[in-house]
């Protein structure tokens, strides 16, 4: 909640520890009250004067206009109602031999719980009070900003020329070479150039993308040029592809692999193309996949050399 109130506005950060305070104060009178009316025992005279004083307090906090004006006298009968709470009462040791004798254990929590209420309260209504007259920040005190941006305009330029030059370099190759797979290349150049342009280290993040579509290579053979020929199906396929996933899924979710993982996942399943008809031809395969690879390249060489 602090750190709520820090992104919304400076100014309401030195009431965010009392609003969280006063909830968590209040969740505990909660849930004392509630433990109290579930194992209530009506017939306990130990108990029945504190639950008097305690219904007593609740109404007349809610019926007096203006109650939460002036908390000082409200906490100091919540004080005397907890302190007489904690008081042990006199009871019978032996409660089998008279099966009118109260239970000593059960009263003395019950009694302990009431005074946990009435501790909770005192301090919700210490938490409005600290509310209406929050801390003020010394003249002299540098105050937080409300969000803190870094622009480094600079990097960002350079990234920018870096992206499009390296999409412009595989449209280039695409152009000039008439090579049919090389169309997929450009949109894939496109869309990774621009992810390494957001990474501090844009070259070793285009490594990692590098590596991770390498690695992937050899399964989707495997996968889409041996197994799938012999064993065709949807459900060969989900047999063969999800154990190879699953395990990507998981790299994805450690912060330490995240890119060879991601880029792991992206082109096992572009190397693979499953299609309604699958093709199954190693020349379309490995012309693809080369297309694939000599793109990435060209983009980490043009962040390189740029």
């Amino acid at each position: 909640m602090r750190t709520y109130a820090r992104l919304e506005a400076p100014s309401f950060a030195p009431r965010a520890h009392p609003v969280r305070r006063t909830i968590g104060q209040l969740l505990w009178a909660l849930s004392a009250a509630r433990t109290l009316h579930s194992h209530r025992a009506p017939k306990n005279a130990a108990l029945i004067p504190m639950r008097r004083d305690l219904k007593a307090f609740v109404g007349e906090l809610g019926a007096t206009p203006g109650a939460l004006d002036d908390t000082g006298p409200w906490v100091a009968r919540l004080d005397a109602i907890a302190s007489k709470a904690r008081e042990v009462p006199a009871l019978p040791d032996d409660a089998g031999a008279n099966t009118a004798a109260e239970d000593k254990v059960g009263t003395i929590t019950r009694l302990t719980i009431a005074g946990d209420f009435a501790e909770a309260l005192k301090q919700v209504l210490a938490g409005l009070d600290a509310l209406r007259s929050p801390v003020s920040r010394k003249s002299n005190e540098r105050s937080q900003p409300a969000l803190v941006v870094h622009r480094d305009y600079q990097a960002a330029w350079r990234n920018a020329v870096r992206a499009a030059l390296a999409t412009l370099l595989v449209a280039v190759f695409w152009l000039t070479t008439k090579w049919s797979e090389a169309a997929g290349t450009v949109i894939l150049v496109a869309v990774v150039s621009s992810l390494f342009a957001t990474r501090p280290d844009p070259v070793q993040s285009a490594w990692g993308f590098f590596t991770g579509t390498l690695i992937a290579l050899p399964f989707a053979f495997l996968v889409g040029q041996v197994a799938l020929p012999a064993l065709p199906g949807f459900g060969w396929f989900t047999l063969f592809v999800v154990p190879i996933l699953v395990p990507a899924a998981v790299g994805m979710a450690n912060p330490r692999h995240v890119g060879v993982a991601t880029a792991f996942a992206i082109n096992f399943l572009a190397f693979l193309s499953p299609h309604q008809q699958m093709t199954y031809d190693a020349g379309p395969f490995f012309a693809g996949s080369a297309s694939i690879l000599v793109g990435i390249l060209i983009a980490i060489g043009v962040f390189i050399v740029v």
